[in-house]
């Protein structure tokens, strides 16, 4: 039930290591409060069998009502939340499980302990008893949350596997070996009879297996071990939603989950081999199968089987034929293990966008996971980090950063896309410090870049081998110095399963600002400053003018920003923000044609 319970509770809470442990405080506390009154029970002159009746009716019924509770209290599956802070958000995960899960907890925590007790009088051997029965208490703690996570939640679904759970509490009430007198038959007959109300009348079977927004209609969902994965339809676009609240990519967005596997290749273009950590709905992994990359070897790790499944029947369109060609391999496992388990190096290992605060992905950004990362690159690979800065607090972005410099010689960083507020980065570790590109590199010419400026005025700009350098945001191990102070993320030190949490938290109330918009820019001009693209190691070979891309492509990001801050009114913005805006731009525009060289 336990198992049951974090599943429905991951339908209205976010899934962050606090609310996992909420939920087993709570349990321990119940647990513990019900073994106290079983002490006080067995104490009592009540006789035993009836009282494990009784014991046994209350929590089936209870267990029960705990899903039509929790459905009620949180208005149809409303995920909460909390505008006052940490401090508050917590409290209402605390207050939300004591209610829904304390009094079904409370009920059978105190079954296990009466039976101990209760049974001293029918015994000849108390030590006996006592072994048979933590004989059988032991078995049932192992196999209970492997049949509810793996059996259960598949056949049956959350709901009616909760609904099951409660009816086997009041079937189990029937066979107590209560007298046949008429009471024992009236007993045994209430017991059976609201064992066939929860079947026939209290139906769980309408409830929503997960909310979605408005104008969104689940195509089809799978309940597993990791939570409950649907398709969801939104006009003609299709995403894949994890608990209701988890976007794991969408075919609105596919050109930027695209850009993500085009960055990585157009900086490895000699590239045979790609590991992808996380598969989403495929469409990152998929544009590894294009001809124009000439991969030999690309493999794609998924720790959900239900997103794998969801992924193959809704998305292959989309993947290129991912899930068919001799050349790839898609893995159902964690995609760290695999990692440490595998002999296999590849050119690029691809790290996906994580819900940075999700339980178990601060392990994703851990010095240990790093090492392995690099030991598992071949001569001259790269291992990128894709990390969504409007889910991070600098703190947590500076955490990363130096826990990343610790293992790789150079870290450069890379920007999936111009739009502001949404900024998403890559860090690029290399295992050595030589330059991104070759001698023989050559930029875009002048009808090139005047073609692509179409793209560039209406905001679709795409990275490409003419517009990729304007993505380099710049080189970070020559800016480790602003991270010095920043503690390292390791397995015995998990910093950011802790910290993100706290801030998605305080970022809700307004006390604390993402790593993203203006934040960024200003980081990118630090960055600049610390090492100027000039002189910047990882641009060795290339051109001046095709290393001042760099420059010119801050400039791009700051207008985009500028000019969005105005249109929808960011407090202190003004006509000169727009004047600023449109100056960036004209700088960028006559570098990018030709015409000035750029300036600062």
């Amino acid at each position: 039930m336990e198992v049951l319970w974090t599943q429905m509770f991951s339908l209205v809470f976010q899934n962050t290591v606090y609310t996992f442990a909420a939920i087993l405080v709570v349990t321990l506390i119940c647990m513990a409060l019900g073994a106290c009154a079983a002490n006080m029970l067995a104490r009592g002159s009540w006789p035993p069998v009836k009282v494990l009746l009784l014991l046994f009716m209350a929590t089936g019924v209870a267990i029960a009502f705990s899903s039509f509770h929790l459905v009620n209290i949180t208005d149809n599956l409303k995920l909460v939340g909390s505008r006052e802070g940490w401090g508050d958000y917590t409290l209402r995960v605390f207050g939300l499980t004591f209610a829904v899960a304390g009094l079904p907890l409370f009920l059978s925590g105190i079954i296990f302990p009466y039976l101990l007790k209760a049974s001293e009088q029918y015994v000849t051997s108390a030590g006996q008893a006592l072994g048979k029965l933590s004989a059988i208490n032991t078995l049932g703690a192992i196999l209970g949350p492997m049949l509810a996570g793996f059996v259960f939640l598949k056949w049956l679904g959350l709901w009616h596997s909760i609904q099951l759970f409660g009816i086997l509490y009041l079937l189990a009430a029937i066979f107590v070996p209560v007298s046949l007198k008429t009471v024992g038959f009236i007993w045994r007959g209430a017991a059976l009879a609201l064992a066939l109300v929860l079947i026939f009348v209290f139906d769980p079977g309408g409830f929503l297996q997960l909310r979605v927004e408005p104008g969104e209609q689940i195509v089809e969902y799978w309940h597993g071990p990791g939570g409950t994965v649907a398709v969801v339809r939104k006009g003609k676009y299709l995403n894949i939603n994890v608990n209701g609240h988890y976007g794991l990519g969408s075919t609105e967005a596919d050109f930027l989950e695209k850009d993500q596997t085009t960055i990585p290749l157009l900086l490895h273009p000699r590239a045979k081999s790609i590991f992808f950590l996380g598969l989403g709905t495929g469409i990152t992994a998929g544009e590894a199968m294009s001809s124009q990359y000439g991969l030999e070897r690309v493999v794609a790790c998924e720790l959900s089987a239900e997103v794998v499944t969801a992924a193959r029947k809704y998305f292959g369109e989309y993947t290129q034929d991912l899930f068919n060609d001799p050349r790839s391999t898609v893995i159902v496992d964690d995609g760290r293990h695999y990692l440490f388990a595998t002999r296999e190096r590849f050119d690029i290992i691809d790290s996906d966008l994580f819900l940075v605060y999700e339980r178990g992905a601060g392990s994703l950004y851990t010095l240990e996971h790093f090492q392995n990362a690099a030991r598992h690159l071949k001569p001259g690979g790269i291992f990128v980090q894709w990390i969504p800065l409007y889910q991070l607090t600098r703190p947590e972005f500076c955490v990363i950063a130096r826990t990343m410099l610790q293992v790789f010689p150079q870290v450069t960083v890379w920007r999936d896309h111009f739009k502001p507020w949404q900024d998403v980065v890559a860090l690029v570790g290399q295992d050595d410090k030589v330059p991104l590109f070759g001698p023989g590199y050559q930029g875009p010419d002048h009808e090139t870049r005047v073609k692509a400026l179409d793209f560039i005025e209406k905001g679709r700009l795409r990275p490409d081998s003419t517009t990729l350098l304007l993505y380099y945001c710049g080189n970070l191990t020559g800016a480790k110095d602003s991270f010095k102070d920043s503690p390292l993320n390791t397995e015995d030190h998990p910093l950011i399963e802790y910290m993100a949490p706290r801030s998605s938290s305080m970022q809700a109330a307004d006390k604390v600002a993402w790593f993203a918009g203006p934040h960024f820019v200003s980081f990118m001009k630090e960055m600049q400053t610390c090492t100027p693209p000039e002189e910047d190691p990882a641009l060795a070979g290339l051109a001046l003018r095709e290393r001042l891309a760099a420059k010119a492509g801050n400039y791009l990001a700051r207008s985009y920003l500028l000019y969005n801050a105005f249109q929808r009114k960011v407090p202190g913005a003004n006509e000169s923000w727009l004047k600023l805006a449109e100056q960036d731009r004209q700088a960028f525009l006559k570098y990018w044609v030709g015409e000035e060289p750029l300036s600062d």
